[in-house]
């Protein structure tokens, strides 16, 4: 596994960054794609082979059932939402889910007040999870995968940080729901998503706000990555929103970027079996934090973070209050 991703990272490019405002995106592109072929969870939504649903009917808020009829492999996101059904989850890693296949998928919930079914399946939600609430989920994912093997996160955490980034928004939501934000910030996001609209056929993205190198992330398949880049993009962006001082600029460096990526290949690495297709790589270093999925000898994704001690304070986005406005089952 140390040897696969230690491989990758030898092989990546690094362009010089874009800027806009308090955010700038360094792209990543490697020479040669060798893995599988695969569509992300909209292309699976819009072709109608990919199916979401709760796990029973009474539902369960840490699973939900997948059911892939196509004839190839279809990738959901780390931090992915998906809306519907009885309340709005998050992925909680990345899954690569077979063809004709089903599976349950760890997910975390991101609407508190709801508990209530308004469609049977779930659609995409078209948001990836905010940077800094996904940063969390993954550091709590990876305890919960160590001590219990199992993929759940801490919910009471994702519940308060999702608070926490309405609060730092001066955004609300009647049940709480994080897309809610998203909506509601649709105009500045729009602007970033603009911003960085020129970069394309890339493998990955090192983000930097307020001048900080804040995360990567990778994807073996560039037809991919082009569709989930707008996602990404407003994932850093939500952070960005949140920065010391939004309409600063500050542009960045390639060193930094390399600088992360060589110790990403110094984390020490641990393997579990993926809920899908592949092992599921958690990796931990001095002052960053990740996770790769590992599917026929290739990265399919990584996504690496600064690690939430190191995070520069950024309004209330570590936050632990633990309140809670909502009570739902688990």
């Amino acid at each position: 596994m140390e040897t696969i991703i230690g491989n990758l990272l030898e092989t990546i490019r690094i362009d010089e960054p874009y800027t806009y405002k308090n955010m700038s995106v360094a792209p990543l592109s490697i020479p040669l794609a060798t893995g599988p072929d695969y569509l992300t969870m909209r292309q699976g939504f819009d072709t109608g082979v990919l199916t979401v649903q709760e796990i029973s009917e009474r539902g369960s808020v840490p699973e939900l059932a997948v059911f892939n009829r196509g004839d190839v492999h279809t990738l959901l996101l780390d931090g992915e939402e998906i809306r519907g059904a009885k309340q709005n989850r998050v992925l909680n890693t990345s899954i690569l889910v077979a063809p004709v296949a089903k599976c349950v998928i760890p997910v975390s919930c991101t609407e508190q007040g709801r508990w209530n079914y308004t469609s049977k399946q779930f659609e995409d939600s078209g948001i990836l999870m905010a940077r800094s609430i996904r940063s969390h989920k993954q550091a709590s994912v990876t305890r919960n995968v160590r001590e219990s093997r199992n993929y759940h996160s801490d919910q009471g955490e994702v519940w308060d940080q999702v608070q926490g980034l309405h609060r730092d928004l001066g955004t609300a939501s009647a049940t709480g729901a994080m897309r809610d934000a998203y909506e509601l910030k649709k105009t500045a996001l729009d602007d970033y998503a603009k911003a960085f609209a020129s970069i394309k056929d890339i493998n990955g993205i090192a983000v930097f706000i307020d001048g900080t190198l804040v995360g990567v992330d990778f994807l073996s398949h560039q037809p991919a990555m082009n569709d989930l880049l707008p996602k990404l993009i407003s994932s850093y962006a939500m952070d960005a929103l949140r920065g010391k001082d939004p309409s600063r600029s500050t542009p960045q460096t390639t060193e930094t970027v390399s600088q992360f990526l060589h110790n990403i290949g110094r984390c020490a690495v641990e393997s579990h079996p993926s809920q899908g297709v592949g092992e599921d790589a958690r990796l931990e270093g001095s002052h960053l934090q990740g996770a790769a999925l590992v599917a026929f000898g290739q990265v399919i994704h990584m996504a690496a973070f600064t690690k939430i001690a190191q995070q520069a304070s950024q309004g209330g986005m570590a936050s632990l209050s633990r309140r809670r406005y909502f009570r739902l089952p688990m």
